[in-house]
C-alpha cells in the first residue's frame, strides 16, 4: 500500500475548536498518519477524556514513516498512561488512561 498523503487540500479544524463541556469516556483516534496533529489539536478535550484509543503505523508520508513514538509521548505528557498496547503487522493499537 502507497503510504502518499493525498494532493488534495481539506479544510480542518482542531477537536478543542468544538469545545467540548461534557466529560469524554473515549476518544479514538484513527487518523491515516496524521495522528500527532489530532493529539495536538485536542490538548483541551483530552484533559476531559477518561480513555484515548488509538492505531498508529507506517502510513505518513511518501517514507511510510511510524507515528507511534510521537504520539504515545504526547500522550504521556498530557497525563495518560497506558494500559494496553497490541504490535502487529507494522500496526500498533494502544489504550490510555488519563490519570490526572
Amino acid at each position: 500500500p502507497s503510504c502518499r498523503q493525498p494532493e488534495s487540500r481539506i479544510q480542518v479544524k482542531p477537536l478543542d475548536s468544538f469545545n467540548f463541556t461534557q466529560r469524554v469516556f473515549l476518544f479514538k483516534i484513527e487518523a491515516e498518519g496524521f495522528e500527532k496533529e489530532v493529539i495536538e489539536g485536542a490538548q483541551k478535550t483530552l484533559k476531559n477524556t477518561k480513555y484515548v484509543a488509538i492505531d498508529c503505523g507506517k502510513e505518513r508520508g511518501i517514507d511510510c514513516d511510524h507515528t507511534v513514538t510521537q504520539c504515545f509521548n504526547l500522550l504521556f505528557n498530557s497525563g495518560f498512561t497506558l494500559l494496553w498496547v497490541d504490535f502487529h503487522l507494522n500496526e500498533f493499537r494502544a489504550i490510555f488512561k488519563n490519570i490526572k
